[in-house]
This record gives C-alpha cells, sequence and structure tokens, in this order.
C-alpha cells in the first residue's frame, strides 16, 4: 500500500481538537493554504500522489490526515491546482494520430503567476469547491461542527461539467467536525462518485470520521514536519535563525503552531517566560506579578494565549521526555534552564504539575479563574514542586 493505515492512526493518536489551542486566527506571516506555493517536508506524499495521477489510479476520495497546522490543506490545494491544469481526456488523436507525451512533472509545484494559480488563489476557480466551518460572528471564531448545509453544496458541484472538460474538485477542511448527518452526504457522494469528480477530506482526527468514509477514501497521512523543515519554512518567510529556534523546538512539527509563536505579542511573552521556568533559578515574585498583569485584560487575548499554550507543551514535551526515560532537550529548551526538572524530579510528580497546570489554565479560558490569579497560581504549582 501506498499509504498504510497503521500510520496514519499513529499519527492521528494524540490529535487535539483545533479549537483546545485557544488558537483559530492565521498568522499574520503565513499565506493561506490557498495562495501558498510552498510546501515542504511532504515529499514523499507528493511523489505517491504524482505516481497515482501518472498510473490513472487517482482515486475520487482521499483523506489527508494528521496533526494540525502541518500543511495537510496546502498540500490539497497544490494537488487541486495540478489536477484543474491537466488538459481534458480524449480519445481522438487528431489528423496526424496522438502527440507524443509530455516528460512526467517531478512535483505538484505551479507558479504563482499562472492563470489557474491565481484563480484557485482567489477563490475564483469555476472548477473548484473549498467547504469549510463558518465563523461565528457571536463568538468571534470558527464555528465547532461543519454542517450538512455546506456540505450538500458539494453533490450539485460535481454533476456539473468541468469548464476545461477535466477534472472537478471538492476540498473539505477540517472534515473530522463534520457532523454525523454531513458525514452521511459526504458517504453518499464517495459510494457513487460523479466521472471527473475529485473529493480531498483535510482531517486532524481520522478516528472521528465514520468507518465507511474511511473505507471509501484513500488514506494520505502526513507526518509531523521536522524542526529543521519548520525553521527552514519560518527562514522563507523572512524570520531569522534567532527568532525561530524556539518555535521549532517546541511546536511538535506544526508550522501552524510555530507561526503563532513568532508573532510579535507571542515571542515576548515566550522569551519573558521562558525566563521564569529554571527550577533551580526562582525568578522573584515582582517580576512574576508584572508578568500577571501584563497578560490581564480581553486586549491581551494574543499574549494569553501564547503564554498557556508555550507552559502546556513545555510540561507535555518534560512529562514525554521523562516517560521515555530521556534527558536530552533540544538547546533553545535546554538553554532555558528546564533539564532541571528532568534530573529532579520524576515522571509522578512531572505528570501531577502537567495536570495542574492544564486545570489553571483551562479554567482561566473558560472565564471562571480571572487571569492575573491564573498566572500567580501557575507560578504557586511550579515553586510548589
Amino acid at each position: 500500500m501506498l499509504f498504510p493505515d497503521d500510520d496514519d492512526e499513529m499519527l492521528d493518536a494524540d490529535d487535539s481538537d483545533a479549537d483546545s489551542s485557544g488558537g483559530e486566527s492565521v498568522p499574520i506571516d503565513a499565506l493561506p493554504p490557498r495562495a501558498n506555493p510552498l510546501c515542504l517536508g511532504h515529499e514523499a506524499v507528493e511523489r505517491a500522489l504524482l505516481d497515482m495521477a501518472a498510473s490513472g489510479r487517482m482515486p475520487h476520495g482521499l483523506i489527508f490526515s494528521g496533526p494540525p497546522g502541518i500543511g495537510k490543506a496546502t498540500m490539497a490545494f497544490r494537488l487541486a491546482r495540478f489536477l484543474l491544469r491537466q488538459p481534458a481526456q480524449t480519445d481522438d488523436g487528431g489528423l496526424f494520430g496522438a502527440p507524443e507525451p509530455p516528460p512526467p512533472p517531478e512535483n505538484l509545484g505551479m507558479p504563482p503567476d499562472d492563470p489557474i494559480f491565481q484563480k484557485i488563489a482567489s477563490g475564483g476557480h469555476p472548477d473548484l469547491l473549498t467547504v469549510e466551518r463558518l465563523f461565528d460572528e457571536d463568538k468571534g471564531r470558527l464555528k465547532a461542527e461543519l454542517g450538512i448545509e455546506q456540505i450538500r453544496r458539494v453533490a450539485p458541484f460535481l454533476r456539473l461539467t468541468a469548464s476545461s472538460g477535466g477534472w472537478r474538485v471538492v476540498i473539505v477542511d477540517d472534515a473530522d467536525t463534520m457532523t454525523r448527518p454531513a458525514q452521511n452526504a459526504i458517504l453518499k457522494i464517495l459510494e457513487e462518485p460523479p466521472p471527473g469528480a475529485m473529493v480531498v477530506l483535510v482531517a486532524h482526527r481520522l478516528g472521528a470520521m465514520l468507518p465507511t468514509i474511511r473505507s471509501r477514501a484513500q488514506i494520505v497521512p502526513f507526518a509531523p514536519l521536522t524542526p529543521q523543515t519548520v525553521s527552514e519554512i519560518l527562514s522563507r518567510l523572512g524570520f531569522s535563525s534567532g527568532a525561530t529556534a524556539l518555535p521549532a523546538a517546541l511546536c511538535e512539527g506544526s508550522i501552524g503552531a510555530a507561526l503563532s509563536m513568532t508573532q510579535p505579542e507571542a515571542e515576548s511573552i515566550l522569551r519573558q517566560t521562558g525566563g521564569f521556568l529554571n527550577p533551580r533559578t526562582p525568578a522573584p515574585w515582582e517580576k512574576i506579578h508584572a508578568l500577571a498583569a501584563s497578560l490581564d485584560g480581553s486586549e491581551k487575548e494574543p499574549q494569553w494565549n501564547a503564554f498557556r499554550d508555550f507552559l502546556v507543551r513545555i510540561f507535555t514535551r518534560l512529562v514525554r521526555l521523562r516517560a521515555a526515560g530521556r534527558t536530552d532537550l533540544p538547546a533553545p529548551l535546554a538553554s532555558l534552564g528546564l533539564g532541571a526538572w528532568l534530573s529532579d524530579y520524576p515522571l509522578e510528580r512531572l505528570m501531577e504539575i502537567c495536570e495542574d497546570l492544564e486545570e489553571t489554565l483551562g479554567r482561566a479560558a473558560s472565564a471562571s479563574l480571572d487571569r492575573k490569579t491564573a498566572v500567580l497560581n501557575t507560578f504557586s504549582i511550579l515553586r510548589g514542586a
């Protein structure tokens, strides 16, 4: 098999809902997937997709599965651009017979100035439909689910004749958030796809999707990006090596998470908080009070999310390393003095600290505890370790 299901289940085992990170906004330095010509770190996936296309075995349904923020949607639009530039299939070889086929492409890439690229980037290509969660104006974030109303657009779209006589492509982002009626509607399409139809389901949690959908579509597992790849992408986006080291080490292979950590508001909070985390050299309480004050207030939402996400990522990483019996920290984390947590504290205590931090920070996120108090309680937990 090109894409073994076992690998995909492993990748999705630790996935969490995108809402839990607190960051639904698109980082200012990131191009949206439909306009992004860059998709590093998934060369094996790209090669397999090219092989399927070249052999004429491209399925009508694909599930791009893996953790959030690693480039699945970017690859989906990359594949869509590739398919939509293919000429119409025809048996008529013309007066002098069929022309020589062009050499097979080396990748799915397309120049950003190509008309097809520009149409897709602007959302104006007639043969591509993108289905996404709607924005909840009252809550100021994306809705938690993809409903049947949006999925009902798919079948009529795919029944239309392609403008170029080739493919018609549907990309369903956050497909794992589809309601059960929405999943059943997609299932009917996958069971009897119209000719020339391609449905790409982008999913962070494969297990949230109906087994029948998984059996009707080709599962394409995506692995987290390596720190080196994350650093290269950030560098191409204009970030200095000094600004990318910590995000690349902490993002767990998610360029989306790394970009969130490189925003100006987040970067200053990470730098300040990171200096307070060495258990052998506790920071003075007056500095912690100053940090708490800087995170208080509704206008400090980006800073608060950065603080919360940073601490959870740090101590989750420490627990995993301790459980594996490892003490090797990436250099950016070791420079914060975090190695003392691994050498001085048993696994059970680190797990308790991690759970206490998540509970305290979660209560502040749900507005049952004010943020200033949450910050002070957080460092009380760490001091009491």
